[in-house]
Formats: structure tokens, C-alpha cells, sequence
């Protein structure tokens, strides 16, 4: 990882890594489009097979192709090393870098947008807009996101309709507004964008503020987005993608409850991909019976992993349970179930509170009995009843 990221940054700058400022064009080479169709064709062969590689050689054959690519001056590489290297991984997470890798990507796009191929242009638009919105190379702009994405969404691109949906569901600047966002959400998963599907699916189980709940429109687009999140799955292995098709198995979201199938995924998702948000539904299903795949020593692993990569307070709590009540193939311990019950209600589950004030109260009620206990004890043997000065 070090070695790829430190051989494309002495092609983007005659300075160390951490010296890029990215106010200054000291970058020694511009940035381009495909050059032709083979070499566009190279480009999706080469991300899938960073996607799909079996092997770990084979994979670093292939980041190192996109390498290449980017180091000739591809836009669209620079964009995948820029993503690379913010997220951590496949390369060194490396922030400063990818922000200014993202704004040489950035300038070039808007710098095609000129362009008289209408297909491009809107193209080109949809991936201008979605740098404004995440603010890739950028600041944040949420009014030119919406000015860059709203040609493409009115031409049919999912992605754009998608990411329209996201900004009206959201609160910030431009304001929320839950019917142009279902509008927006149905055109993207209309379209085949099961992530439109699944939010489109959320709002109508909940509802939402000029939208009506309707179970029956929810467990529509769940179906949906179950369908196609497994069919994307085949295809472009993602941690995201299998958390939400292991988390939709666990709970019988849009399919069938089946813990095989939501272990199967969430697992990916933790271990292979590091997305930490799935250790805690792991951890709910190896501590429950009825999943076919109780083991509470899994479970407590998985628990801890949650609160140490997450700092989730809820998966303390269920540690504290599990310690203070005991469970199946595991005696209670009081005191560590009280450490982590505490842990808890200091990070503000109130659940966990609600116990230590039950067994605080218990705990009085013991000791008052105790003490009674003594007391008629006393009396019985005619101990602790003489008259003062006898």
C-alpha cells in the first residue's frame, strides 16, 4: 500500500506527500478523459478486476494497472486512487493527498463540461455534482450539487436521481422536503438503484413528514433493494453493500428471516472489509438461541469489537447483560456485569440504568431484611432488649 501510494505521489508533485498544497500547480502533468475506447474498456476491466480478484496478487496487478493509468493523466483513476487513499483502503489513508487529487480530477471534469457530446456533458455533470455534494476536491456546496445533478436526473441517470433524493431527505441548507425526495427516489429505483429502493422503502415503513407510512409500498422496495443489492454483490464486492443484504436477512427485511445467509455477509462486511458496524448485529446473532448459531463467546467477541471500533454504548449494555444475568454455557458475574452496565448508562443508555437501579434497590431491600433478620434474632435470645442502666 505505502509503496503504490508513494510511487503515483512523486508523479503528482516534486514535493513529499505531506507537503502537497494543493493552491499551487506544481502537478507536472493535465489530466484527461478516455482517449479511446480501448482505453476506456481497460479502465472497467481493470476496476473489476480490483473488485472481484481471488487472490491478493492479483489484486495489486491490478491497482497497479489503474496506477499506470492515473500516472498517464486519467481522470478517472486519479478519482479511484483519490477514493482509495481517503478511505484506507487498498492504499495509505492519506487525506491531504486525496483532496488535492480529487481537485485536479474536479477542475478537469468541469473543464470538459464544455464539451458539444450531450452525453458526456450530462455525465460529466452527474460526477461534477456528486463532488459538490460529498465535497471531493472541494468544499461542500450543496446549491451547485443540485445545479450539476438535475440535468442528469431529468435525462434518467439513476445515480443522479439517487443523490437528489439524498439532499431533500436531509437537513442542511437547501432544506428538507420528503415528496421531492420519494420523487426523486422513485425515478432512481424505477431505474434499477436499489439503494433508492431501500431508503424509498424506510421512508414508507416510517413516514415522514408529507408522506404517508404504507407497509405495503415499504416491503415493495425492500424486495427491490434486496433483489438487486445480491445481484450487485456478485459483481462488485463492497462492505457497505453486504452489510445492508446481512442486516436485511437478520431481520426479514424484504426477504425471508435467514441467519445463515445475514452471518454470511455481515461477516464480509466486518472481517474482510473492516466495516465495524456490522460486529454488533454479528454479535446479536450468535447471542441469540433461536438463530441456530448460538455462541455467546462469539457473541461477547463481537460485542467488544463494537464498542472498541464503534464505541457503540449499546453493545456494552448487551455485554453487561450478559455478564450480570449469565446466559446459556455461561455463569453470571455480578461485578463485571455491573462494570459494563455502568459503562453504559455513563454513555447514555438509559436501559442500563433502569438495572442498576433495580439491583441497587434489590440490593437495599437485602440488607434491610438482613438486618430485621438480626434484629428478631436478638429479641429471641433476649439480646439487645435491657433497660437502660440494668
Amino acid at each position: 500500500k505505502r509503496l503504490l501510494n508513494v510511487v503515483f505521489i512523486s508523479s503528482l508533485s516534486s514535493e513529499k506527500k505531506t507537503d502537497i498544497p494543493c493552491e499551487e500547480k506544481n502537478v507536472i502533468f493535465s489530466l484527461s478523459l478516455f482517449s479511446s475506447r480501448e482505453e476506456s474498456n481497460l479502465y472497467y476491466d481493470i476496476k473489476k478486476l480490483i473488485y472481484n480478484a481471488k487472490t491478493a496478487p492479483d489484486r495489486e496487478l491490478a491497482l497497479r494497472q489503474l496506477l499506470n493509468m492515473a500516472i498517464k493523466g486519467n481522470a478517472y483513476a486519479v478519482y479511484d486512487i483519490a477514493s482509495f487513499s481517503a478511505s484506507g483502503k487498498l492504499l495509505e489513508k492519506n487525506e491531504l493527498f486525496s483532496q488535492c487529487a480529487y481537485k485536479k480530477v474536479l477542475d478537469t471534469f468541469l473543464d470538459n463540461l464544455k464539451t458539444d457530446d450531450e452525453k458526456l456533458k450530462k455525465y460529466l455533470s452527474y460526477r461534477v455534482g456528486k463532488m459538490y455534494y460529498y465535497g471531493l476536491g472541494t468544499d461542500k456546496e450543496l446549491s451547485k450539487a443540485v445545479e450539476h445533478l438535475e440535468p442528469p436526473a431529468n435525462a434518467g441517470n439513476k445515480y443522479a436521481n439517487f443523490t437528489l433524493g439524498r439532499i431533500y431527505e436531509s437537513e442542511n441548507e437547501i432544506g428538507i422536503d420528503i415528496p421531492k425526495a420519494v420523487e426523486y427516489y422513485t425515478k432512481s429505483a424505477e431505474n434499477g438503484q436499489p439503494y433508492a429502493a431501500y431508503r424509498l422503502a424506510r421512508l414508507y415503513e416510517q413516514g415522514a413528514e408529507g408522506l404517508e407510512s404504507s407497509l405495503e409500498m415499504a416491503e415493495k422496495y425492500y424486495k427491490s433493494a434486496y433483489t438487486g443489492f445480491i445481484k450487485l454483490a456478485k459483481d462488485t464486492p463492497d462492505e457497505h453493500l453486504f452489510y445492508h443484504i446481512g442486516n436485511m436477512a437478520l431481520y426479514g427485511k424484504g426477504c425471508e428471516v435467514n441467519f445463515d445467509v445475514a452471518e454470511k455477509y455481515l461477516k464480509a462486511a466486518c472481517d474482510d472489509f473492516g466495516y465495524y458496524a456490522a460486529a454488533y448485529k454479528l454479535a446479536q446473532i450468535y447471542s441469540n438461541p433461536e438463530s441456530g448459531l448460538y455462541d455467546i463467546s462469539k457473541a461477547i467477541e463481537y460485542y467488544k469489537l463494537s464498542w472498541e471500533k464503534e464505541q457503540n454504548p449499546y453493545a456494552i449494555y448487551q455485554l453487561g447483560k450478559i455478564y450480570y444475568f449469565g446466559a446459556s454455557g455461561l455463569a453470571p458475574d455480578k461485578e463485571l456485569g455491573k462494570y459494563y452496565l455502568q459503562l453504559a448508562a455513563d454513555n447514555g443508555v438509559e436501559q442500563a440504568n433502569n438495572i442498576l437501579n433495580y439491583h441497587a434497590a434489590n440490593s437495599n431491600q437485602s440488607i434491610l431484611a438482613a438486618v430485621s433478620l438480626f434484629k428478631n434474632a436478638l429479641r429471641m435470645f433476649g439480646v439487645g432488649n435491657h433497660n437502660e442502666g440494668h
